[in-house]
């Protein structure tokens, strides 16, 4: 077996043809590319570096890369992110995913990724990756008593630490009613019917692409995070393009844009701990820090937004100070973390273990939208 960089040519062939075989798509494919050929990757030159592995004239193992442009301690800097390992079952437990993400990584300068399952992470911890965080998802329970129904045997595990699953399965079997009750009463608590009909009066507008105009907003915050990816119009909506299912809100005020953001509405399918619930998932968002009131209204809009979508659930993405503390006097509960995000560098300097805390990484990041978006 063979592990090395993807070449033109035939090999594209081999890697399409996997790709088709073990994902049923084309690789890198997008939905909308042929419909609109502005929403291609701006920071595309070309194929993206792929590695392969191969054996007997067949593509058995893949990691291919995206190239987009992260924001790390004050510096835009050119980078790939890397849209996870994938070896055939019979060649698994060989170390050629340990290969593959060795092969991509040597290959450039700065890669980036998320992982939430062990062997992901083992492949590029011995690469020399760093996995300084996870990224932060927060739910608000827009219909507890559908929620609560869900939420028994292994699915509360998800929403509680692992040493209180037992009884918190017990719990919500017994005091159901109350619990939905309870719920209620600390969202009033929360002021949430007061954050409701100031959300009906936000004038956030839907928008099918970003335009340029939320470029200033970008270059207005960047200088607060030590380390995220940057948010311009052309690169946001090649990756979250509305053909696919995504939605977009900007609200614009006469100095500018106050604050845009990208969501889904989906009902979970997939037999996971959400099957069955309806939910309105904010994967990325961006607002003008230098009023707080802005951020409170943005979070309000989505409340307003979630109920009546009459969704179950509504999602949140994102961990910074301000967006804790908002997203708390919502009515929001912040969930374990699940989603680790990881760093490679050929710069020795970089330290994303120091930059990670001042961080604004989001589901929007990168691969990790994952299961919050639309099918």
């Amino acid at each position: 077996m063979e592990v090395r960089l993807c070449h033109e040519g035939p090999e594209r062939e081999l890697v399409a043809e996997f790709c088709r075989r073990v994902f049923d798509v084309a690789p890198n494919a997008r939905a909308d590319a042929a419909v609109d050929s502005t929403l291609a990757n701006p920071y595309d030159a070309g194929p993206p570096p792929t590695a392969i592995a191969i054996h007997d004239g067949a593509v058995v193992g893949h990691v291919t890369s995206t190239p987009f442009r992260l924001w790390v301690n004050g510096v835009e800097r050119p980078a790939h992110w890397l849209s996870g390992i994938h070896v055939l079952p019979e060649y698994r437990g060989q170390g050629v995913a340990r290969q593959l993400a060795a092969c991509i990584t040597n290959a450039l300068p700065l890669v980036t990724g998320v992982a939430r399952v062990a062997p992901s992470l083992r492949a590029f911890i011995a690469t020399n990756w760093v996995w300084p965080g996870k990224i932060a998802d927060h739910i608000h329970i827009v219909n507890p008593g559908a929620f609560l129904r869900q939420m028994s045997g292994e699915r509360v595990e998800r929403f509680v630490p692992r040493g209180f699953k037992t009884a918190a399965d017990l719990a919500l079997r017994l005091f159901r009613g109350p619990l939905q009750l309870g719920i209620r009463c600390w969202q009033r608590l929360r002021t949430v019917d007061a954050k409701l009909r100031h959300g009906a009066m936000i004038p956030f507008v839907e928008v099918a692409n970003f335009e340029r105009n939320i470029d200033a907003l970008w270059e207005q915050e960047k200088s607060t995070f030590s380390l995220t990816h940057v948010r311009r119009a052309d690169y946001l909506n090649w990756q979250f393009p509305v053909a696919k299912g995504w939605q977009k809100v900007v609200w614009t005020a006469p100095a500018g844009v106050r604050a845009w953001a990208i969501f889904a509405i989906m009902e979970y399918r997939d037999g996971g701990q959400l099957h069955g619930l309806k939910a309105l998932n904010v994967v990325d968002a961006l607002w003008d820090s230098g009023d707080p009131s802005t951020l409170d209204s943005l979070i309000s809009y989505f409340l307003h937004r979630a109920y009546i979508a009459g969704v179950d659930i509504t999602m949140f993405s994102g961990d910074r100070p301000d967006l804790r503390r908002a997203l708390s006097a919502a009515a929001f509960i912040k969930l374990p973390s699940t989603i680790y995000a990881g760093f490679g560098s050929q710069d020795q300097s970089d330290n994303f273990t120091e930059l990670f805390p001042g961080s604004y990484i989001t589901r929007g990041y990168a691969d990790a939208a994952g299961g919050l978006g639309p099918a």
